[in-house]
């Protein structure tokens, strides 16, 4: 008996480890030097960036990057010029031509230096400066969002009073911040301010910490509560495979603004500043479901959005009381008028009727599911989709037809479908 065993272990070692291999040797790495000079406003990088094909033979490599930036140089084995498209349709681009095209899988070592305006990312009244996907700071591969990669920077900056957090381990090191990816992603993000805040918990196999600048002592406590309430809840339903206990949060000295809301990455999240301490709670239960609903592309972004939403309602019905829950889908039905359906709707070509389309039509879809199947055969049917990783919505009717029936799977669709 034991010998079984033994032979067992090794091959799903082996399968583990072809399974590591494989998904290593697809993930890109950026590494370089980042000068941040604040009281000018102005960036410069060097940066290496180990790309790797991913689709078809590639003639060009083309990175997303600010549009108030000026690249300096490219340079690679194949490079044979660059051009920066300011005047993109979708978005600015770094277009790169090849003198041979790249297959999928290969690699190529690009070396970029550019420099630029920080000015729309440094919010000098605060003297806080947030670097994220929002703002192309950094070479963005064009399949956003489905790339990607590790990354070791040096980050030197003019003012040493200021502190740094983000998506990775940040270190100083003398003058410097070093800060290494702590797993592959597909963003870089960094927050850079004086008297920051530290607050952390680390006990019972978490290790959360809480970065903010004027929130508190006894409010940036608190949010910590909340988050391993809601990990702990997570990661005992849905969540139970691959279950989520290191996270950092970072809270903004100012209150959101246009189009700057809070978003979530590995490990990560940042929200914007509200008026009380109880408003965090849902924001945060949003972002830290992300950690299991996120990947879908833009025509399936409801697996992302609607799921973490309910998510994070369920989280408040389990925590706060049914109360609350029903208070939040009452809100949501008064706003689910006119919406087009959730089946196929692209959030990228119809960002005005988004947030309520996602956020409010998509959710209360799912509380319909919920009371087809029952609360604990609702939360099974969650984890099986968790652990499928599914990113489209035929895919999700199929698991659903198979975890329940087809009934129940037909009425579900139909529903999005209106």
């Amino acid at each position: 008996m034991p010998q079984k065993i033994y032979k067992v272990s090794f091959a799903v070692i082996a399968v583990l480890a072809v399974f590591v291999l494989n998904h290593y040797a697809n993930t890109g790495k950026i590494t370089g030097e980042i000068n941040l000079n604040l009281q000018e406003e102005k960036i410069f990088a060097r940066l290496k960036y180990d790309y790797v094909a991913t689709g078809e033979p590639e003639s060009h490599v083309k990175f997303y990057l600010n549009e108030s930036f000026n690249v300096k140089l490219v340079e690679c084995a194949r490079c044979r010029s660059f051009k920066f498209d300011r005047e993109s349709e979708r978005l600015p681009v770094l277009i790169i031509p090849l003198a041979e095209p790249l297959q999928k899988g290969e690699r190529l070592m690009i070396e970029i230096e550019y420099d630029g305006s920080l000015a729309e990312m440094y919010h000098r009244e605060f003297r806080f400066l947030e670097l994220g996907l929002d703002w192309f700071w950094y070479p963005v591969h064009r399949q956003i969002g489905q790339f990607d990669f590790r990354y070791q920077l040096t980050v030197k900056t003019d003012m040493p009073e200021f502190q740094m957090a983000g998506n990775g381990r940040v270190v100083k090191q003398g003058k410097n911040w070093i800060i290494d990816s702590k797993v592959p992603d597909y963003d870089i993000d960094l927050v850079l301010s004086d008297r920051l805040l530290f607050k952390r918990y680390a006990q019972d196999g978490y290790d959360l910490e809480v970065v903010s600048k004027n929130l508190p002592e006894e409010v940036a406590t608190e949010l910590l509560e909340n988050i391993r309430g809601t990990l702990s809840f997570y990661n005992s339903t849905f969540g139970k495979l691959s279950p989520q206990r290191e996270v950092t949060a970072v809270i903004r000295p100012f209150p959101e603004t246009s189009g700057q809301g809070g978003y979530f990455r590995k490990g990560y999240f940042i929200l914007p500043k509200v008026e009380r301490a109880e408003q965090f709670f849902f924001p945060i239960a949003h972002e830290l479901a992300h950690y299991w609903w996120i990947g879908a592309d833009q025509q399936n972004a409801w697996l992302n959005e609607s799921f973490a939403e309910f998510s994070a309602m369920l989280a408040v019905r389990k925590l706060k009381g049914a109360d609350a829950f029903n208070e939040i889908l009452e809100k949501k039905k008064k706003l689910n008028e006119n919406l087009p359906p959730v089946y196929g709707f692209d959030r990228s070509k119809n960002r005005q009727q988004s947030p309520l389309v996602l956020y409010v039509k998509g959710a209360l879809k799912l509380y319909e599911l919920e009371e087809d199947l029952s609360k604990e055969r609702f939360l099974e049917f969650l984890r099986k989709l968790s652990e499928a990783d599914v990113k489209d919505t035929d895919s999700l009717i199929e698991l659903l037809a198979e975890f329940s029936s087809h009934e129940v799977a037909d009425r579900f669709l139909a529903r999005l479908k209106v």
